[in-house]
């Protein structure tokens, strides 16, 4: 987390300031567990277009989130 921090402050500082959408994807395995993520983030400020993008993907990740009950399906998740 420490190397992805200093990489977004070396971007703001970058002259001129970096304006970008960054995707990070990671994995780790530990005692059998695998475990993934991924995030995609803002590094200064954005076109609104992309803001949006951001903004409605994270909407949709939550309705998702939201859908994942006991007895439902994955065809449950989405639009009707």
């Amino acid at each position: 987390m420490q190397m992805f921090l200093e990489s977004v402050q070396a971007l703001k500082a970058a002259d001129p300031p970096r304006r970008t959408v960054s995707q990070l994807d990671y994995g780790v395995i530990k005692r059998g567990y695998y475990g993934d993520s991924a995030r995609t983030v803002a590094v200064g400020q954005v076109s609104p277009e992309a803001a949006r993008l951001l903004d409605e993907t994270r909407q949709a990740l939550e309705r998702g989130i939201a859908a994942m009950v006991p007895g439902n399906r994955i065809s449950d998740i989405g639009p009707p």
